[in-house]
């Protein structure tokens, strides 16, 4: 019985031989302007964010 979990545990996952796959982005012509806009911004937020962390982590 153990060598069934054993088994089965191996089996999952992508195979060792499987081939490498890439995810390419496809324009839109009519871009959502509204999901863009609050993409950039909370990339901002994030990037503000650390930028204070390093500041402050600088300070001490």
């Amino acid at each position: 019985m153990n060598n069934d979990i054993n088994t089965n545990k191996r089996s999952r996952g992508r195979p060792a031989g499987s081939q490498d796959f890439r995810t390419v982005a496809v324009p839109n012509e009519q871009p959502d302007i509204r999901k863009l806009a609050r993409a950039l911004l909370a990339l901002a937020g994030v990037q503000l964010k650390s930028a204070d962390k390093e500041n402050s982590d600088d300070a001490a």
